[in-house]
């Protein structure tokens, strides 16, 4: 189990029954980890139950390059609403992780890390994936700005994304 709960509240979380793991922080890479090796010792970012006792592995970095995490496998998709796999409507589109700010309300800084960003050529096969997904029933997604971004986000030689 992860996301923002399990990070901020592992021992919490591991107090189920039902809960044996969580990772802490980011998780492809303490997931990738876990199936290629089988068990939880020595997997960074790790919090799990053994014999009656919670422990917790060392925390890992968050990923410095986002270009670097594989794009999502959309067309595994399970059925939702007589939709399955490409054929959803509506999809999520992350472009950016962590946060430039350390603010009280909020747990970012737990499973975000420090504000990163794709390169726009990484955004652009996003939308492209997604794009394709909607079969082209609702002319791709529209190039909106991320509001947390200073503008203009361009890149050399590339246009502008306003």
């Amino acid at each position: 189990m992860g996301g923002y709960h399990p990070s901020a509240l592992p021992e919490e979380v591991l107090a189920s029954p039902y809960v044996e793991l969580v990772v802490r922080g980011e998780g492809e890479e303490a997931f990738a980890e876990l199936v290629r090796s089988g068990s939880p010792e020595g997997v960074g970012g790790v919090s799990y139950r053994r014999d009656g006792s919670i422990l917790h592995n060392p925390g890992r970095q968050p990923i410095a390059d986002l270009d670097a995490v594989p794009l999502p496998l959309r067309e595994l998709r399970p059925q939702r609403c007589g939709l399955a796999g490409l054929d959803y409507h509506t999809d999520t589109l992350y472009t950016s992780r962590g946060c430039r700010f350390r603010c009280v309300f909020c747990a970012n800084h737990l499973v975000g890390g420090p504000f990163r960003v794709r390169r726009l050529a990484a955004v652009d096969r996003l939308r492209a994936g997604q794009a394709a997904g909607c079969g082209g029933r609702h002319g791709g997604l529209p190039r909106r700005q991320d509001p947390h971004l200073p503008p203009p986000l361009t890149a050399i030689g590339a246009q502008s994304v306003s």
